[in-house]
This record gives C-alpha cells, structure tokens and sequence, in this order.
C-alpha cells in the first residue's frame, strides 16, 4: 500500500477483454479499491470476435458488439480513460505516466496489471507499405474495431476481389463475411491445411471440400510475396511452397490474417521477463517477476494447466 493511502489503487493498462474482466474482479473483491483503466482504442470493453459478423450483416451495427459501455464503468465506480496511452513507469516509485483523452497524468499505483493484448503480426511482403510507413491502399489489417470499420466502409463501395492471407479462425470468419456480401473472394495459406493449429490434415480436408462448395476459392501451401499497385486494383504474386511457381492473382481488396505477437514493449522496458516469442511470464496468481505487476491476456505466457509447461 502507498504510504499514508486509506485504499488501495490498482491501475490497469488495456481495456480490453482482459483488462476489463480484471477491473470487474478487482471491484468484486473490494468495493473500496481506487481502480483506473487505460485503454488507447476510443472503445470500452468490446466483443473482438463478432467484428466479422457485422460485416456480414449478422449482427446490426458496431455498437451491438460493446459488452460493457463507459456507464457501467460509471456505475462500478471504475475510472476508464478512454484514448489514453501510458508512456512511462517507474517500478521504483511506483508511478505510471500517462496522456491522452484523460489528459496527462502521472499516478502512483499499488497494484499494477498488464492487459496489453497483442498487435497483428505482419510477415514480410514486399509492398504492403507505401513509402510513408502506411499501409498501401486496398490493403487491410483485421485485429480491432477500427480496422474492421475501415474494411467495411471499403467493402461497401463496390463489389471487392478480395485477397485473405492466412486460413486460422479470422481469415475463414472474414471469408464468409465477405463471400456473404457477394464479394469474390481467394483464402491463401502458408502451411499445408487450413485451421493448421487447431485440426488435422484429415478434418481440414472436409472443412477444405465444404469451403470450396460455397464458393470460395482456397490455396493452401501458398504464400503472398508481393504487392503493386495497377490500373485495375492490385497485383499479388503468390508462390507455391510446394514447386516454387509464382503466380499473379489481379485483386482490389487484400486482408492480412496473418496471426499476432504480443503487446508487451512497456513491460520488458522496466524488466518483467518474457518468453521467446516476446510474451509476459506470469505465474498462477498472474503476477510477473516483479512484486506487484500483473500480467493477464493476450500478452502473457503461464504454465498450461494440465502439462504444467
């Protein structure tokens, strides 16, 4: 506790699923706790999974995926700092600096969590970005609602010739988003199988058969090298992994399903430890190396529950 504090603060970064969740519990297990949010996106707590069914038109409008709005925080007496980024933290003196939509603030904390999440990871295409750093017209990214807002008013102009890369669960969701719509579209994947985490090559192949009958055209063992601009959309060079044959598939729209890496910069800026893919160590209780942070979510490596490793 800070000295001469009457109640403990917990502060939170990510207000996200997990962040969030560890606010709602935090307030469950103290109705006295000082808990602050920061969370960079302009949204509260929101459901990431049904982004590709408003694409669809399955579900109504963006707004039907908030899970908790910014009065319940009220409510729940749970101070959420919306657009708001923390900058700095000083584990010796316990303090977090932050600016954004909340203003800048510095704050001393008790308790400090981690819900950072993760960020889309981006193999290396050549001419996804332009010169300026962003991301070349008609090309997309699929991580948040920002993102799948953007796809959509795109997607909404005209009918698309899209390009999904990566056959995991948000390439496959968005290929039946955007085949709904009445959008052509062309599923590529690096590995031998669709959904290659999670099912074997012999499920795969009857999930493969099933795409391919809605009318979905699927290449697997493939992957995407490059991008160029043309007068008529965009051309991609694909490349076969299995005889290296390239080919050229002209496109407008290009959506990168490519997996993500976790968000854990700030953590590893004031030593927490990490794994080999960058994620934060916890242990059971979540908490890293360090005596009072936290870590949960996406951003966080822990001993999986049955194995122990």
């Amino acid at each position: 506790m800070r000295p001469f504090a009457s109640v403990m603060r917990i502060v939170i970064i990510g207000g996200g699923a997990a962040g969030a969740t560890a606010a709602q519990f935090a307030r469950k297990q103290s109705r006295d706790a000082e808990i602050i949010v920061f969370e960079a996106s302009r949204y509260p707590q929101y459901s990431k999974c049904g982004l590709p069914y408003v694409l669809s038109g399955h579900i109504p409008d963006f707004r039907s995926l908030i899970e908790f709005s910014e009065e319940w925080f009220q409510r729940n007496r749970i101070d959420l700092c919306l657009g708001s980024s923390v900058t700095e933290i000083d584990p010796a003196t316990k303090c977090v600096k932050a600016t954004g939509g909340c203003g800048n603030r510095v704050i001393e904390y008790d308790s400090l969590i981690f819900a950072t999440g993760a960020v889309p990871s981006v193999p290396k295409i050549e001419g996804v970005y332009t010169d300026g750093g962003g991301l070349l017209q008609g090309v997309f990214l699929f991580r948040d609602m920002d993102d799948a807002k953007a796809l959509k008013e795109w997607c909404e102009k005209a009918k698309r010739r899209v390009l999904i890369v990566g056959a995991g669960l948000v390439g496959l969701e968005l290929a039946e988003a955007m085949h709904t719509n009445g959008h052509e579209v062309l599923v590529v994947e690096f590995l031998d199988s669709v959904l290659p985490t999670m099912i074997d090559p012999d499920m795969a192949q009857l999930l493969e058969q099933e795409i391919s009958r809605h009318g979905v055209s699927l290449r697997s063992s493939t992957y995407l090298q490059s991008i160029r601009p043309a007068d008529n959309g965009l051309i991609a060079t694909l490349v076969s992994r299995k005889d290296g044959k390239s080919e050229e598939e002209v496109v407008d729209t290009v959506v990168l399903a490519t997996g993500q890496k976790p968000q854990s910069v700030l953590a590893q800026k004031i030593g927490c430890r990490v794994g080999k893919a960058g994620h934060i160590i916890v242990d059971r209780r979540c908490q890293t190396n360090l005596e009072g942070v936290f870590a949960v979510g996406d951003c966080t490596q822990y001993a999986d529950f049955v194995t122990g490793v």
